[in-house]
Parts: structure tokens; sequence; C-alpha cells
């Protein structure tokens, strides 16, 4: 696997600030219907977009293959002091599943994601001096 990453070195990263959001399912009432998880996905598609080309209606043009994103989520205001110190910067292994915010990553940043053939998405709690984050690394093969 080494060899496969020293050949496909080139790549694209970006963070997008605020707390990730998943993919929800989608019907056809939602183009009138405006429920709010859709209208937060669209509203935080822009924003990846806008950090990944510059223009919240510009999906990335290139030839990936590979894409990893880090997905920083924000702790319960709920959660006392104590448990937000012992958990920052760990494992999150609760909603939303990696998948689904990996998911909702692809399919705001291209308009088809059947070229991407490796991707890895890790989700972990926020330290407690930073914001909620993606950060996303788009691989392709070096030139």
């Amino acid at each position: 696997y080494t060899t496969i990453f020293l050949e496909f070195m080139q790549k694209n990263n970006f963070t997008v600030v605020g707390q990730p959001v998943p993919k929800p399912r989608m019907t056809r009432s939602d183009r009138w219907k405006k429920r709010s998880c859709v209208i937060r996905y669209w509203e935080w598609a822009d924003c990846t977009r806008m950090a990944a080309t510059g223009n919240p209606n510009e999906k990335v043009k290139g030839e990936y293959f590979g894409i990893i994103a880090i997905f920083h989520l924000e702790m319960p205001k709920s959660w006392s002091q104590k448990k937000k110190e012992e958990y920052q910067g760990t494992i999150h292994q609760e909603r939303a599943d990696a998948d689904n915010l990996m998911k909702g990553v692809k399919d705001a940043l291209f308009e088809e994601d059947k070229a991407i053939a490796f991707e890895i998405a890790t989700k972990l709690w926020c330290h407690l001096d930073e914001e909620p984050r993606t950060d996303v690394f788009l691989l392709r093969k070096a030139n």
C-alpha cells in the first residue's frame, strides 16, 4: 500500500468550519416541504463547496481517486465540564454514522463519485478550544 500512496501523492486539502452534517434521505417532496435536516445539509454542502472551490455552486473538478475526511464533532452542551475534558479529541461513537457523513461530503463535492476507490472517515470529539469542523483531503494521481 505504501507504493500506491507514493505514486498518488498529489492532494487538495481544505477545512469546512461548522458542525458536520450527514446526508439525509431525501424524497421528491423535499423540494417543497423544506425539512430542517435537508435545509441544514444544503447549507453545509454550500459551505463545503465554497471551502473546496471558492464557489458554493461549483463542484470539484479533476480526477480524484480517494478522499480522507476527519470530522470533529461538537460535544453536547448538556455534558459536564469533567465529561467534556475526558472525551475531547477521542473517537466519536454516536450518531451520525461515519458513512452518512462521508456520503454528504462526496455528494457535495462530486457530480459522480464512482471514481472514488479509496476513502477514510474518522469521527472525533472536538477539543474544548476548537470549533467543530471537517478536514478533507482529496487524493489524485500525481502528474
